[in-house]
């Protein structure tokens, strides 16, 4: 692969794109290139209709294994990245909000917010920081309210989001089928916590926590949206607050559900943490397996106390019977299971009761 180095404050896109002559942006960058990024700013990160390129910060040369970033991201910032129609590229160790924009005669107006990938194929953001804002100390509900941008997926392919850090900013929506979601951690949001919208996605091994309850949305720490089938939602942690104190605390916001005519979900390993009746709710699904979870109260009380939160499989909303589930090896404090919804059960204990249940 060519090597290719960029710089917005010294570069040229008439430059050779040596690291003593770099480019000013993407649109010379080759296919089949390593794209170092010099310096420490450049505006978005876009390309459009690019093959097999590796974007890093100085000082890399080849794809970081997968690590959450534990520190703040200094060495390499944009205020987003947009890629439409792209394969194979990559990008890692980026620190990425709004906040860095600096308006000038030449970019008055940021268009690109937060990170989007468009009919891609194959690509990858991991190790990477998102967020609107890093300090939140008095922000009120209009301030939570206008820091929605986050990470979408649209359309495409086999895309991943590994190992990033996205705070004080909306979640993650994956409309890409067979994409993998793994590693993150997602916190701080006034929004769903993440949408999933295909077929084929995995979300794993991420943390989803602490939603702000500054608008009219009901929110969800995790949603399949109607007709999604052959997710894997495996080993993640969603928890609707992690401190009592926090301002706008959402002891309303639902935990994972599928609200209409959803199949063959894998729900397994994952701990859920809420106020709210839904803790794991599916309607109208089938052939899905909800096992080895643990769904828990969050808070001191239960935001409707005489609907604990539960492991629910439950008609669509139109009306139409959820079949041929299996829910076996939970511990919830509720279930709410439609008659005749599962064929399978074993080994769900009642937490509150301290007895284990048989649906009927």
């Amino acid at each position: 692969m060519n090597t290719i180095y960029l710089n917005n404050e010294k570069g040229n896109d008439n430059n050779k794109g040596t690291i003593d002559s770099p480019l000013l942006s993407f649109t010379k960058v080759p296919d089949n290139s390593i794209v170092i990024l010099q310096g420490k700013y450049i505006p978005v990160i876009n390309l459009s209709g690019k093959n097999n390129i590796l974007i890093l910060p100085d000082g890399m040369t080849q794809l970081p294994p997968k690590k959450l970033p534990t520190e703040p991201i200094l060495n390499f910032t944009t205020c987003g990245i947009v890629l439409n129609n792209c394969k194979n590229v990559k990008i890692s160790n980026v620190s990425i909000s709004t906040s860095y924009f600096v308006p000038s005669p030449s970019n008055p107006k940021l268009t690109a917010k937060g990170v989007t990938f468009t009919n891609c194929t194959e690509c990858l953001l991991q190790n990477s920081e998102l967020f609107s804002q890093r300090d939140t100390k008095g922000w009120n509900e209009k301030t939570w309210n206008n820091m929605r941008t986050g990470i979408l997926l649209s359309e495409g392919l086999k895309n991943e989001v590994s190992s990033n850090h996205v705070f004080n900013t909306g979640g993650i929506q994956i409309a890409s089928g067979g994409s993998l979601v793994d590693g993150n951690l997602i916190e701080n949001f006034p929004t769903d916590g993440v949408g999933i919208k295909k077929y084929n996605v995995t979300f794993s091994n991420n943390t989803v926590r602490n939603t702000y309850r500054v608008n009219g949305n009901h929110n969800d720490l995790l949603q399949f949206h109607p007709g999604v089938e052959s997710a894997i939602v495996i080993n993640n942690t969603f928890t609707a607050y992690t401190d009592p104190n926090q301002p706008f605390k959402d002891t309303a916001v639902q935990g994972v559900g599928g609200y209409d005519k959803t199949g063959k979900l894998l729900i397994k390993g994952n701990v859920v943490s809420v106020d709210h009746p839904i803790g794991i709710w599916l309607l109208g699904t089938r052939d899905s397996v909800i096992d080895a979870n643990i769904v828990k109260k969050c808070g001191a009380t239960f935001w409707q106390p005489s609907r604990p939160s539960s492991i629910s499989i439950q008609p669509s909303k139109g009306g139409g019977p959820s079949v041929k589930n299996t829910v076996t090896n939970n511990i919830s404090t509720n279930y709410e299971i439609q008659k005749g919804s599962v064929t399978t059960q074993d080994n769900n204990y009642n937490s509150i009761t301290k007895k284990f249940v048989v649906f009927p």
